[in-house]
């Protein structure tokens, strides 16, 4: 008995000494028996790709499964053994350069390894040739990215034209697409903030207005196999936002700027902020990934070598050190990649990385109108309907003409008080400037009209015709008393005045007011809604007028 015990114990011993290179054969039963225990289908012998190509022994080992999937299995046993796995990813004919990128950091990391044969094999590397796989992780978030965007055609349209480039256009880039895929997962902002211009090196001035960019999120596929616009603006401006150095090879930019750009120019919370794995041990920064991800925020992910840096996101994870990775490249490779030591005596497997973390759109403060809607004779008015125009928000007046609207974001706004029986009232009102805005409506009752030729009350003084119209258009007025003072005003739909189109005293009758859709300066407005707000005397009225070219 005593003679057995004695030669487990050298067989174990012999075991943790003798560290060894880990064949093709071993590579392939292992990471195809991990591959069937995740789950995965296998419908042929997995093809098995050595990492580096260049050199005569591998550092590590590719498997790919057909219909897809993949799992990449170290070559050294002091290891450890899984790097990375996917059920799910497609393979591409090429590495992407950012996953290209951490395959080099395995290599060097198993490189390390390899000058000390005195370290002892991993543990890992017995289980799973027992068929001993660990226990299902007990902590995860699944990923949180349904886009598999790429820097090439069509994501490029917009990017400067070139005819080297893929659909005639320079690559959209690595560091534009992470982050489009993280404001693609936020759908925010709907409307950017600022403008800025740089000049690129390669094709001259680049300019975006993100304040005046509606980005379209519900036009933005989580594929896109044509032109799509709305995913090409985005792209374009996340690359301008970075002053983007534009190529047909590869686009690269600083991956310094992209937090700025993100609270600056897109509306992110200024918690943003880049952290350097530099500063941390490996517990620390796996530690900080998985406080992001349990809180449902993608991180923005870079990495870096003597030769170049590569941006990329990181979306989920299993257990503690296995992240999934979304690799900007149509989904190819995408997976859980192993971010921690390869063994516990190599170097941190963290320098030279960085990450954006508590990334987050700012939640616009919402304010409250309040106030009291009565007659001439100061009588409260109850179930008056007061609303706030082209928004959700309205209320309705109590016994004592008081209302209260909640929940409305900072603008300014038309506030329209309506109640049967009563000439409609509408005001412009500014939202934000305290917690609570009160905004008194008086409004006056309606008096039959003895003379349809001659019009009075403000539910019958004005009209637009064309409407739509294309190049111009023109407003009837009705006036009922000679010389009433008269103010015709033009405003975009969120509020702003762009031309006082008149203002003066006019005759009584019928009279027509011409718009040839400028604005004070002469020039011609784009095609959209817009509001005619007509005062005459003490009474308004909102015309909506769209113009379409």
């Amino acid at each position: 008995m005593k003679i057995r015990l004695i030669l487990c114990f050298l067989l174990l011993f012999s075991l943790s000494i003798y560290a060894e290179y880990v064949p093709c054969t071993v590579a392939l039963q292992v990471g195809t028996s991990y591959f069937s225990h995740l789950g995965g289908s296998i419908d042929s012998v997995p093809i098995v790709t050595p990492y580096p190509a260049s050199k005569s022994i591998a550092d590590l080992y590719i498997l790919t499964f057909e219909p897809r999937g993949f799992v990449i299995v170290a070559a050294d046993d002091r290891s450890v053994p899984i790097l990375a796995y996917s059920l799910t990813a497609t393979i591409a004919l090429e590495l992407p350069p950012q996953s290209e990128w951490l395959l080099s950091q395995y290599s060097q990391s198993i490189r390390q390894i390899q000058q000390h044969p005195e370290w002892s094999v991993h543990p890992e590397w017995a289980q799973l040739r027992q068929g001993d796989f660990p226990a299902a992780v007990q902590r995860s978030v699944a990923p949180l990215l349904c886009t598999g965007w790429n820097q090439n055609w069509p994501y490029n349209s917009l990017c400067p034209e070139d005819p080297d480039g893929p659909g005639n256009h320079a690559y959209a880039g690595a560091v534009a697409t992470a982050m489009g895929q993280i404001l693609r997962y936020w759908n925010h902002p709907v409307i950017g903030s600022g403008s800025h211009s740089y000049n690129s090196d390669s094709y001259g001035m680049q300019s975006a207005d993100f304040g005046n960019t509606v980005y379209d999120w519900s036009a933005m596929a989580d594929t896109v196999i044509t032109e799509n616009s709305a995913v090409s603006t985005l792209l374009y401006h996340c690359g301008v936002a970075v002053d983007m150095e534009y190529g047909t090879d590869c686009s690269v930019a600083s991956s310094a700027l992209v937090r700025d750009a993100l609270v600056i120019n897109f509306g992110y919370t200024n918690t943003a902020l880049h952290y350097y794995g530099n500063y941390y041990s490996t517990a620390q920064w796996t530690n900080l990934l998985r406080t992001n991800l349990d809180q449902m925020r993608p991180v923005y992910y870079c990495g870096q070598n003597a030769e170049s840096s590569h941006a990329f996101v990181i979306d989920g994870y299993q257990g503690t050190s296995y992240f999934h990775v979304n690799w900007g490249w149509s989904g190819a490779y995408d997976g859980y990649y192993y971010v921690s030591n390869l063994s516990p005596g190599t170097a941190s497997f963290i320098q030279n990385q960085s990450a954006i973390m508590n990334i987050c759109p700012v939640i616009p403060a919402t304010y409250s109108l309040t106030g009291t809607v009565h007659t001439t004779c100061n009588t409260a008015l109850e179930n008056v309907v007061v609303t706030i125009d082209d928004t959700n928000h309205s209320g309705s007046t109590d016994a004592n003409g008081n209302y209260c609207i909640a929940g409305v974001s900072e603008g300014v706004y038309f506030v329209t008080a309506t109640k049967e029986g009563y000439h409609a009232v509408t005001t412009t009102v500014e939202i934000g400037a305290n917690q609570s805005t009160v905004q008194d409506f008086t409004m006056v009752e309606l008096e039959p009209v003895a003379n349809a030729d001659h019009l009075a009350g403000a539910e019958t003084f004005s009209r637009c015709y064309p409407n739509p119209f294309r190049r111009d258009t023109n407003i009837s007025l009705g006036i009922a008393k000679e010389q009433e003072l008269v103010v015709i005003e033009i405003y975009e739909m969120r509020g702003r005045k762009i031309h006082t189109l008149y203002q003066g005293a006019m005759n009584s009758g019928k009279q027509v007011i011409h718009w040839d859709a400028t604005d004070n300066s002469g020039t011609k407005v784009s095609s959209g809604l817009y509001l005619c707000r007509i005062t005459i005397g003490d009474k308004q009225q909102i015309l909506k007028m769209m113009l379409v070219q």
